[in-house]
């Protein structure tokens, strides 16, 4: 049996979180107080979270974001805490204010449901790719000196069907934010149709944060989010080059396409998810868009 697991991570209510998320700091973002204007991209690791919130800011700029190093300084990570605190960031900013973050929906401010303030983007991708990526990001993660994931990916395999990988089950996140896909604060999308058609993801994303763009302006932001143009503008200026400079030679976007997994998986470790996702997200109701079915076509 395996006992792979990620470096410089702790259980914080059982979910695998970074050890500088604690409990303190989980009391103090479910207390938050929230405007009504307050945008929120949230997502599980590696499922498009930084394309969306590239676009994101996108919108906010009106098409044409300064692309400043530090990105932090105006989107910052809500649960950060150990290069710069994102919580006191988010306060400071000017509204309407901006924040991303990985948390399950029992993490995330409790003004979000108990009010319904602010407007929350939540992205799902197909957990096969969401693997591939976190293995390929987790392995090239050095801190003091070795990889945050040091095993092979069958063994990340094994870790993240038992939960093991940042911000723990990868299936009860997806499904907690899936339930609360009809609040009318929060939107709920799915990184494959970003894929497929991103001029109408792109107008609905807008329309949900109150945006009123006519077509020549979606078009433009459609263009300046393309994934190979974000990755050659923003790869080594996610975090900060200023205050940590060892995260200028991280890869933060790698490919960006659909059915990368096909290139990775084995029939049998391919199958092993099926057994475990597959039924399990059906009964949710939740349709991937040719992501599971490994007889469909995913352009």
């Amino acid at each position: 049996m395996s006992t792979a697991k990620l470096r410089f991570t702790h259980k914080l209510r059982s979910t695998t979180v970074p050890l500088t998320f604690t409990e303190d700091m989980l009391k103090k973002i479910k207390k938050l107080k929230i405007e009504e204007d307050d945008v929120f991209v949230i997502g599980y690791p590696k499922s498009g979270n930084n394309w969306l919130k590239y676009l994101v800011s996108l919108m906010f700029e009106d098409g044409k974001l300064n692309l400043v190093d530090d990105d932090w300084k105006y989107f910052p990570l809500l649960e950060m805490g150990y290069v710069y605190n994102g919580m006191d960031i988010f306060k400071r900013l000017e509204r309407p204010r901006r924040a991303w973050s990985h948390c399950p929906v029992n993490m995330v401010p409790d003004a979000f449901f108990t009010e319904n303030r602010g407007k929350v983007i939540y992205i799902a991708r197909n957990p096969k790719d969401v693997i591939v990526s976190g293995f390929s990001f987790f392995k090239n993660f050095v801190v003091l000196g070795m990889p945050l994931f040091q095993k092979g990916f069958d063994d990340y395999i094994n870790m993240f069907m038992k939960g093991g990988s940042l911000y723990g089950d990868w299936l009860k996140h997806v499904s907690g934010w899936w339930e609360m896909r009809h609040n009318p604060n929060v939107m709920f999308l799915f990184y494959e149709e970003m894929i497929a058609d991103p001029l109408k993801m792109t107008r609905k994303i807008a329309e949900f944060l109150g945006h009123d763009f006519d077509d020549k302006k979606l078009m433009d932001i459609v263009e300046r989010s393309r994934f190979d143009k974000m990755k050659q503008d923003r790869d080594g200026k996610h975090l900060t080059t200023t205050l940590l400079p060892a995260f200028k030679d991280l890869n933060f976007f790698r490919k960006g396409e659909v059915g990368d997994w096909k290139n990775h998986f084995s029939q049998t470790q391919s199958e092993h998810i099926d057994e475990m996702l597959v039924e399990k997200v059906a009964a949710l109701g939740i349709n991937f868009n040719c992501v599971l079915n490994e007889n469909q076509e995913t352009d």
